[in-house]
């Protein structure tokens, strides 16, 4: 292989799909108290989690995204509900957090998030396609004789 198929497909394979998410939760916050004191919640999950959905007070915020980390910002100060769940059949168990927290107004809360491991399961895939991606080149390529 040349040094420059080998750099190409090293960046697609260590590239990331997830992404930085912001969200400004007074557009999805069905809240009419009309709280004036407002505050940021931050979330990271350890690795960058697949599929992830985020709920808080039964108000979808994030719906089957990658993340690498979420922040909402403008919600009501108070006792706030969040959960945090998604994660495709590749990981050992299902990623599901609830948490209970409180928002200060004008401060940032920053939470956590744990993500399962993935599953044996899910490497013997990766395995298989990876070793797929190595004979079938070599054996479909022609061999001359002369």
């Amino acid at each position: 292989m040349k040094p420059t198929s080998i750099l190409v497909i090293s960046l697609f394979l260590f590239s990331s799909c997830a992404k930085n998410i912001y969200v400004n939760y007074s557009e999805y916050s069905n809240n009419q108290k009309g709280s004036k004191e407002v505050g940021t919640l931050y979330l990271e999950p350890v690795r960058n989690s697949e599929m992830t959905s985020v709920t808080i007070d039964e108000n979808i915020i994030v719906s089957r995204k990658n993340v690498k980390s979420i922040t909402i910002e403008n919600i009501p100060e108070g006792e706030h509900h969040v959960h945090y769940s998604g994660g495709p059949w590749s990981y050992k168990e299902k990623m599901d957090e609830h948490i209970d927290l409180k928002i200060f107004p004008n401060k940032k809360t920053s939470k956590i998030i744990p993500v399962p491991s993935y599953s044996n399961g899910y490497w013997f895939y990766v395995g298989i396609i990876g070793a797929a991606g190595i004979i079938i080149p070599w054996v479909a390529t022609p061999t001359y004789t002369y």
